[in-house]
């Protein structure tokens, strides 16, 4: 997973997201983005009723953090673009790091 969980600068561990509002893809379910996007805060003993879930598209992501202070995960190079925009934003944590073994992308091809 290339992702990096980015957070606004009051957030510096996981169990800072208590009470924050954390950006979700609309066609995702609360528990599910708590697993994925989250995952650092349900490690650090945090449950969905914890945090509030912002519904966001895709590209809202990126606006809404430097914006609005919601945290959210990344692709690499919006990570770049954010630090960019608001230098004092943290990277709480790359998904990979927490979910080594989770498969994100697979291709195949037939010879």
């Amino acid at each position: 997973m290339p992702q990096a969980y980015m957070v606004s600068p009051d957030v510096k561990t996981a169990k800072d997201l208590k009470g924050k509002r954390l950006s979700a893809d609309r066609r995702w379910r609360r528990r599910s983005q708590l697993a994925h996007g989250a995952r650092g805060a349900q490690d650090a003993g945090l449950t969905v009723d914890d945090v509030q879930f912002i519904a966001s598209a895709t590209a809202g992501r990126l606006p809404g953090l430097v914006a609005a202070n919601r945290r959210v995960a990344l692709h690499p190079e919006d990570v770049f673009l954010a630090r960019k925009q608001k230098p004092t934003l943290n990277l709480l944590t790359q998904l990979a790091d927490l979910m080594p073994n989770y498969m994100f992308n697979s291709y195949g091809a037939s010879l």
